[in-house]
């Protein structure tokens, strides 16, 4: 009596349990139908090709993500052992120019200053306290005896400033994400494919059952049911 009051009063009934359309309800299903297991008679022999496509392709988008992390981890390994060998290897000395410094002319040393368009010999010393001398990068106009911040090796050659932890960081991101967009890529793309000419196959089975079944079907309307 009471529900048929609070009907007329316009009162909203009370909700059921909701659909179970979602994420996990539609996984579930796929799995099911992609190991054959689905009780549905509806169910065609594409419905679980399509099932077993869609399972391949969650497994492959897993197996990429691993095999990115694993390639970002690798390579930030070998970038920070690389960073702590020149950093255990290489150290700054400051050279004296014992020239005027000229323009470069397609000289390219490797030490000196950064952003140096001039060249100037000069003379440094390297951690063993022996002396050494040759071609630096130095600023335009430079004159003899202007002080010039340079790296080293162990040997006392100049070399370029060992690279910063920031470039062995970039260096893992960029191996570790480019091997992701481009698996993913090569997977989506194939399973899209794939897909088409499942759809494709499908299009000509619905054709030919139709051909099959509809002179009956349209004889059994003119006939009236």
């Amino acid at each position: 009596m009471s529900d048929t009051a609070d009907r007329r009063r316009g009162a909203a009934p009370e909700a059921g349990p909701p659909p179970r359309n979602g994420l996990r309800e539609r996984v579930a299903r796929n799995l099911r139908r992609a190991l054959g297991r689905d009780p549905n008679p509806l169910v065609r022999e594409l419905d679980r090709t399509r099932s077993r496509l869609l399972v391949l392709l969650g497994m492959l988008l897993a197996a990429v993500f691993v095999a990115a992390w694993c390639v970002g981890l690798i390579t930030l390994r070998v970038s920070m052992a690389e960073f702590h060998r020149q950093h255990a290897t290489r150290h700054r000395v400051v050279a004296v120019t014992t020239a005027p410094a000229y323009p470069r002319a397609g000289a390219e040393p490797t030490g000196g200053v950064s952003d140096g368009n001039s060249v100037a010999a000069a003379v440094w010393a390297d951690s063993g306290g022996q002396r050494h001398s040759g071609l630096l990068r130095a600023p335009d106009g430079a004159p003899p005896g202007t002080p010039i911040p340079t790296w080293v090796d162990a040997s006392g050659a100049p070399v370029a400033a060992p690279s910063p932890m920031a470039l062995a960081v970039g260096n893992a991101l960029i191996a570790g994400g480019g091997t992701l967009c481009g698996a993913i890529g090569i997977a989506v793309g194939v399973t899209g494919l794939t897909a088409r000419l499942l759809d494709r196959r499908a299009g000509r089975v619905w054709e030919r059952e139709w051909a099959r079944v509809e002179p009956e079907w349209s004889r059994r309307h003119r006939n009236g049911g």
